[in-house]
């Protein structure tokens, strides 16, 4: 059964599948009957189980649905217990991939040895989706890091990003050719920092600490003073509150004549 702190992902989610079944007949030309791959960055054991739940649920409603979660070698994060609980529940229809090429911050936007395994991903699926997690290092965004920004997983940004990058072309690199040029059906989910990955891996920049950057505030007496009406509420927290729920987070966004079309696509759609 579904908790309710799991609704919040429901309408992303059913939009994300109507576009995967409108690419999943066909992918990289060939006709796919027996299966429909999508790909999930950072597979952890909660995580894939969100997945089950919405699947056993009728809420992601694919044919002989194929998930496959994929990470890459030299994240900090480690996935043996999604292995374990895919093996505990006898979960055939999820399985994990590791790229293990070499990959460091320096060669993000190069043409980088992860190419190959990027480009043999795409080929086999009909999307993609990029969950949450921790900032992603400012150095991926030509920034200097602040010293109230904390990263803490950046190898898992270094494949997320660069796998993006490939994926959508970049302004950082345009020399790389979007391995999704030829696949205009294949669909992107961007969760949370999944959909600042996109921002950043098409040239965008963030803002590191919105509080004092944008509002001029540095205390916690200073952030309640302000208005509430520019908080972004978090309705997961108002349906089931739960100790790692945000209540209210600050999220605006903020468009230049420049801005990166990924990030423009979206908010025009």
């Amino acid at each position: 059964m579904l908790t309710r702190s799991q609704i919040w992902r429901l309408t992303l989610c059913c939009s994300f599948l109507g576009a995967v079944a409108a690419s999943a007949a066909e992918v990289d030309g060939r006709a796919t009957p027996h299966s429909t791959v999508i790909l999930v960055t950072h597979p952890r054991a909660d995580v894939l189980k969100h997945y089950v739940e919405m699947v056993r649920a009728g809420v992601w409603k694919v044919d002989n649905l194929q998930l496959i979660g994929i990470h890459h070698a030299s994240e900090s994060e480690d996935y043996s217990d999604a292995q374990a609980y895919l093996d505990r529940e006898k979960i055939s229809w999820i399985s994990l991939r590791t790229l293990d090429c070499p990959l460091s911050a320096s060669d993000v936007y190069a043409d980088n040895k992860c190419r190959a395994q990027f480009a043999e991903l795409v080929a086999d699926s009909a999307g993609l989706v990029l969950n949450g997690g921790p900032d992603i290092p400012p150095a991926l965004y030509n920034r200097p890091t602040k010293l109230l920004t904390v990263i803490e997983t950046p190898h898992r940004h270094y494949f997320e990003v660069s796998l993006l990058a490939n994926m959508l072309g970049t302004t950082r690199n345009r020399r790389i050719v979007p391995l999704l040029q030829t696949r205009p059906d294949y669909a992107v989910l961007g969760i949370c920092v999944g959909m600042q990955s996109m921002n950043v891996a098409d040239g965008g920049t963030l803002v590191q600490d919105i509080p004092s950057e944008v509002y001029g505030v540095s205390t916690v007496e200073g952030i309640m003073h302000t208005n509430p009406l520019t908080w972004h509420r978090s309705t997961a927290a108002a349906l089931d509150p739960e100790p790692s729920v945000n209540s209210g987070v600050f999220h605006p966004i903020k468009l230049s004549a420049h801005a990166p079309s990924a990030l423009r696509l979206l908010l025009s759609s």
